[in-house]
């Protein structure tokens, strides 16, 4: 047993107010707004944070945050700042700033990251009025995990949907900084989902059947927002210009957009063809807003059209023809702009990471492109009728 032999009762309560206040100073130490950075533009902030690397002070933040924020900086209590060199790493998402103002108040850099450690995320997040000016600093916390040589995952800092915190630093337990927030590379995954089909007419006599279960499948793209990037390790910096990392940054943030958007529309249409995608509930990106509009047009009247193809196919064969060749159409051309999308960014400039990044993306686009391809072909060979109930 551990003894300690104080005087009074007095060096006790001194004890203790002095670990208090030191725990105390600690936590407060990782909000502090001194030490991060907002990063403004006309409609939007988001984080970064200052730190000394050598003996100098950047601003440090993820390429992603820069494209929301844009390129106006400050203190995380609003005074601005002047900036100096912008350099990006070559292997993650990760940009320094040099800073050419006075920085009394900075994070040092952890050397090492440590498997289960817990982790404390300071951010700059925008107020509920939508203010700039003073935006807000929230804290969130989660355990490190999955430490690779570029990056590494944290446990879900339970952020709610609405709050953004790409580009905070992440803090070890001593309040040192191990890395930066930054998003996940997009993944299209499939799931199986049960479906329960009507059961069979229950005949005089016999036991009602239950009803049959089946499986349809569920395309998604599975968001990741834990991943962070390691800010120790050998990291390459290379100096680009100011406008040329923001458009590089804007190219992969709108392909991010634009995908959430696009899976929308790609899930209604695939449980429905025929069915008319609604412009409220979920509106589609500007670039499919005309197809949708079209589409919807061209659907009208189809629920009718299917009911008397139902009912006296031999009668309506022709129009069932037609129907088919124009949800083919409608379907080959909502797969072009995904084909698109993919053909824009694999070429894309910049560093290897936002070249990988680009690259997996289309990847991405790709096979949502062939998925909806697939569905489009297999139009021709199944009745409407026969799709809606097998679908729905």
């Amino acid at each position: 047993m551990l003894r300690i032999n104080l005087k009074s009762a007095s060096h006790v309560g001194t004890l203790l107010s002095f670990i208090f206040l030191s725990i105390a100073a600690q936590c407060a130490d990782f909000a502090s707004p001194e030490k991060l950075a907002a990063i403004k533009s006309e409609k939007s902030v988001t984080c970064g944070f200052f730190a000394k690397q050598g003996d100098k002070t950047y601003i440090f933040t993820s390429i992603f945050a820069l494209a929301k924020g844009g390129l106006t900086f400050g203190t995380g209590d609003g005074k601005p700042v002047k900036t100096g060199i912008f350099e990006m790493a070559t292997d993650r998402d990760l940009v320094r700033i040099a800073v050419d103002s006075q920085i009394s108040s900075f994070f040092e850099i952890e050397s090492e990251n440590v498997m289960g450690e817990a982790a404390t995320i300071p951010s700059v997040v925008l107020k509920e009025n939508g203010s700039k000016d003073k935006p807000d600093i929230q804290t969130f916390s989660g355990t490190v995990k999955g430490v690779g040589p570029e990056f590494f995952r944290i446990t879900n800092p339970a952020t709610d949907a609405e709050t953004d915190i790409v580009g905070a630093p992440v803090l070890c337990k001593n309040g040192k900084v191990i890395g930066v927030m930054s998003y996940e590379i997009p993944v299209l995954s499939v799931s199986k989902v049960d479906k329960n089909e009507a059961p069979p007419a229950n005949q005089k006599g016999k036991k009602a059947k239950k009803p049959a279960v089946k499986k349809l499948s569920k395309y998604d793209l599975r968001w990741e927002n834990n991943t962070c990037s390691r800010l120790n390790g050998d990291i390459k910096w290379i100096a680009i210009k100011p406008q040329d990392l923001a458009a590089q940054a804007r190219l992969i943030t709108e392909t991010r957009n634009f995908i959430d958007g696009y899976m929308e529309v790609v899930q209604s249409w695939y449980g429905n063809p025929f069915a008319l995608i609604d412009m409220n509930a979920s509106p589609p990106p500007l670039e499919l807003k005309s197809w949708a509009e079209e589409h919807n047009k061209k659907m009208t009247f189809t629920p009718k059209y299917i009911a008397n193809i139902e009912k006296d196919f031999g009668h309506n064969q022709e129009v069932a023809r037609q129907l088919q060749d124009t949800a083919k159409a409608d379907g080959m051309r909502l797969s072009s702009f995904a084909s698109t999308r993919a053909t824009a960014i694999k070429n894309a400039d910049g560093s290897p990471y936002i070249k990988l990044y680009c690259s997996e993306t289309a990847k991405v686009f790709d096979g949502i492109t062939q998925i909806v391809v697939a569905k489009s072909n297999n139009l021709l060979y199944i009745l409407p009728h026969v799709i809606i109930k097998s679908e729905n």
